[in-house]
């Protein structure tokens, strides 16, 4: 809950006489807004033959929009605020409108939000769904602007313009929706039951309920409609002998035959666990960060870590803050990294950990960093003494530690001669810590060029067990980058297991302001990615990410839903952990075809075959085999294959060449010997302009000039 208190608003109106009344503010000047909090410049323009309301150019941070008057409310009564929005080249910058009840004294109580408007949309409906807390009297209405970028912005940005028209604000029946289903995801065989109960209904209108549920090619399955809509009213939508698949039961509420609002609720039927191959080597991994979204709430973080297992992942990608659980010098609070690490591992998933901060305590801050976190340490001991005791206290739930997350990249503020001090001193800990321990080299976020270098010329050939990379892009563009960094890592003598710990595709929002055609490819382009990596000598891949999150304004990402319901990559993944978690993927198969990808996973007379296409249709592969189902796990209606992947099931691969050989998982060989192994201080006496910590120019070399000294 999210206490706010309004300033500067007119003032209230004191009785809740004609709440049920729709309300109706056409934005068509500025006599009824307020700029309560932050900001930004307001103009009324015309747009579209429309005069709207244009929020400009706001300030970093946030700015607020609040229309007047308040409205009165009733507790307990649910309402909808619909609002036309247009985004005009947002840029950093994303928009939502708001709903902010308030108790007499104006107090806030509850806060609700609608979906983002971003970057260059055309005006769309947008609407907010909210209930009356207990004390609310009145509702403020308003607008939300944020800007949200994944680098610093300058003083001067210009977040662009958005613009807001036809406010109404209904009361509506209140649609409570439960489900016998944690995270409604059941296993193939297994019922479903989505029941909905009607309370609050407002009198004088005719109100109806419809709905339809849909698979994941969009066929329709099942219709309903309940007209009538009265209070104790419910109804349940019942499932049973559904196949393994994605399912969406799309509903909404009519008044007098016009839509109110809308909702869905997602369910995925997934294949037995019992059928699940339980392989904690296997090659098919994700990057969930509990750590991050859900080890707060014990319920949510348990249940989350039953859904990563009911999609059949044995392995975890978490986060880990050095800041947070070294607070200060001498002390350790493992909370809530502990019940993170306990809930994965009762579920039977092994957790591998990363991060990518130092606490300001153990910093070398130099001059103006970007943040304090982001700076090397000041002290190797103080890494070496953390990453012992943490390999120490987690011996046997976590086996995995990455040390610092692409520190390439902005993560880290210092030279790559400082980062190879701090994987030296964190792998000789780690090992101390837990002879069993695996370290994982800091994942690079760019090609393996300069930066990459000039750290490897510091020696870092032992001080790491396996390779670690990351990769964003098309598909196909991975193979690229994983040969460039198999060529560096050779160039070194040494070749050791490589992993891609992230790699995926965020879902856009269409003009319609829907996601579903994007989700549609999120789930294509999974595939795609655990293919082209597994089948290029990746030993192991963790797709990115499992939680729902909007990042830098545009980008949403996520396998599930923020309340943790599938999205149909969550599917595509549980299918083909299914397929091929416990068996290694063989290469690519040269079927030839150019443009068709055909990736095996063996054994040679009972293989997995994924196939899809560089783009248009075509025949599928002359392959023998049992069965096609497409990557949700249903049968292919027809024998052609398109850009979305389709499987050969039991196939006979044994006469078809391999057009890449993807070789043997290396696996992690044992440590060198530790007591041999130690750090050198390459100690280097800088120039007094020398770039500050955080700046991009830190990655380079320092300068000396003609009469300086290094």
């Amino acid at each position: 809950m999210r206490t706010l208190t309004w300033i500067g608003l007119p003032v209230l109106l004191t009785s809740a006489a004609g709440a049920q009344e729709p309300l109706h503010i056409p934005c068509d000047s500025l006599d009824d807004v307020t700029l309560a909090t932050g900001s930004a410049r307001l103009e009324v323009r015309e747009d579209d033959g429309r005069a709207a309301i244009a929020m400009i150019d706001q300030s970093l941070g946030s700015a607020t929009l609040a229309f007047d008057p308040a409205v009165p409310v009733e507790p307990g009564r649910a309402y909808v605020m619909a609002i036309d929005m247009r985004a005009a080249g947002l840029r950093s910058c994303q928009v939502q409108p708001t709903v902010t009840f308030i108790d007499a004294d104006g107090e806030g109580l509850d806060y609700m939000t609608g979906d983002w408007v971003v970057g260059m949309a055309p005006w769309r409906r947008v609407r907010v769904v909210a209930v009356a807390p207990e004390d609310a009297t009145h509702a403020i209405l308003g607008v939300h602007g944020m800007t949200a970028s994944m680098t610093p912005l300058p003083e001067d940005h210009r977040t662009g313009t958005a613009l807001v028209d036809d406010i109404q604000w209904t009361a509506a029946p209140r649609i409570e929706v439960t489900s016998s289903a944690p995270g409604n995801v059941v296993e193939e065989g297994q019922p479903i039951e989505l029941a909905f109960s009607a309370t609050h209904v407002p009198e004088g209108a005719d109100w109806s309920w419809r709905a339809e549920t849909v698979d994941w090619r969009g066929d329709a399955t099942f219709q309903a409609d309940t007209p009538g809509l009265r209070d104790g009213l419910t109804w349940q939508s019942e499932y049973d002998g559904l196949g393994r698949g994605y399912y969406e039961l799309r509903w909404s509420v009519d008044r007098d035959g016009e839509m109110v609002y809308q909702g869905r609720e997602a369910f995925a039927v997934v294949p037995p666990l019992a059928e699940q191959p339980y392989d904690p080597g296997s090659q098919i991994a994700l990057d969930a960060g509990f750590s991050w979204f859900v080890a707060e709430d014990p319920e949510r973080l348990a249940l989350a870590a039953h859904l990563a297992r009911m999609a059949g992942l044995t392995c975890l990608r978490d986060r880990l803050s050095w800041a947070r659980t070294n607070p200060a010098e001498g002390t350790l609070e493992w909370d809530p990294y502990d019940d993170a690490a306990a809930a994965q591992n009762a579920e039977g998933l092994t957790v591998y950990q990363v991060f990518h901060d130092c606490p300001s305590w153990a910093a070398e801050t130099g001059d103006d960093p970007v943040t304090p976190h982001t700076a090397p340490p000041r002290d190797l001991r103080d890494v070496y003494g953390y990453f012992h005791r943490a390999a120490a206290e987690f011996d046997d739930e976590i086996p995995f530690w990455e040390i610092w997350n692409e520190p390439d990249i902005f993560f880290f503020g210092g030279r790559p001669e400082e980062y190879a001090g701090i994987l030296k001193a964190a792998y000789l800990g780690c090992h101390h810590g837990n002879p069993e321990a695996r370290v994982l080299l800091g994942s690079l976020a760019h090609p393996p060029e300069e930066w990459y270098r000039r750290a490897f010329e510091c020696g870092l050939t032992d001080y790491f067990d396996t390779w670690n990379m990351h990769y964003y892009g098309a598909p196909e563009g991975v193979i690229e980058r994983i040969e460039g960094n198999r060529k560096l890592m050779l160039s070194h003598g040494h070749e050791k297991p490589i992993w891609i710990t992230e790699m995926g595709v965020p879902a856009h929002r269409a003009d319609d302001g829907t996601f579903t055609a994007s989700e549609r490819d999120q789930a294509a382009y999974l595939v795609k990615a655990y293919g082209h990596s597994l089948g290029h000598g990746v030993d192991r891949f963790f797709y990115f990410f499992m939680h729902e999150f909007l990042e830098a304004a545009a980008n949403l990402w996520g396998i599930t839903r923020a309340d943790l319901t599938p999205k149909p990559a969550y599917m595509a993944l549980a299918q083909l952990a299914h397929l091929a978690g416990d068996r290694h993927c063989v290469g690519r198969l040269d079927v030839g075809d150019e443009g068709l990808y055909a990736y095996a996973w063996g054994p040679e007379d009972d293989a997995i075959v994924a196939v899809w296409t560089s783009g248009g249709e075509a025949s599928l592969p002359g392959i023998e085999h049992d069965a096609a189902l497409d990557i949700m796990g249903r049968p292919v209606p027809h024998g052609a294959v398109t850009p979305t992947p389709v499987y050969l099931v039991g196939a006979s691969i044994a006469d078809i060449p391999l057009r890449f050989d993807a070789g043997p998982v290396l696996g992690a060989e044992d440590p060198a010997d530790l007591g041999a192994l130690g750090i050198v201080l390459d100690l280097r006496l800088l120039p007094e302009d020398d770039a500050p910590i955080g700046d991009s120019a830190r990655k380079q070399a320092p300068e000396i000039g003609p009469d300086g000294a290094l």
